[in-house]
């Protein structure tokens, strides 16, 4: 499997999907599966990270699932950190923060290039929901 939901912490209040070089839309959707039996195995918000550090290039046709990001989220209240992006992959994210922005309350999606950030970001004032 090239795309693992792992939980980021003891808590169970991020979790994080790893991708390790090629991957496929089959598998992204296989790790969603999994992602949302982690989600639904806790009853406290859950934000996630997708970490892209070690991930080869986008598929084909990534313009093709926009929706993916969201799904990705589990919620569209959830915060959605993207660790590691390269041009691809933070184009991809950002055509779907735009598609989407209207079905959320706030921007929910921000950009990291070290997990450290990443868990920052999730804590800090500024992207705490409200």
């Amino acid at each position: 499997m090239t795309i693992l939901p792992v939980w980021d912490n003891d808590k169970k209040t991020i979790l994080r999907y790893v991708h390790y070089g090629t991957w496929t839309w089959d598998e992204l959707d296989q790790a969603v599966e999994r992602a949302q039996a982690m989600f639904k195995s806790v009853r406290h918000h859950v934000d996630v990270i997708i970490d892209l550090r070690e991930s080869g290039m986008l598929p084909d046709n990534a313009y093709a699932r926009p929706r993916r990001p969201v799904l990705l989220a589990g919620s569209a209240n959830n915060l959605l950190v993207v660790l590691g992006p390269t041009g691809l992959a933070q184009n991809y994210y950002e055509t779907a923060r735009k598609l989407y922005m209207d079905a959320r309350d706030r921007d929910n999606l921000a950009y990291a290039s070290i997990l450290d950030d990443a868990r920052s970001l999730l804590h800090s004032p500024a992207t705490m929901r409200v």
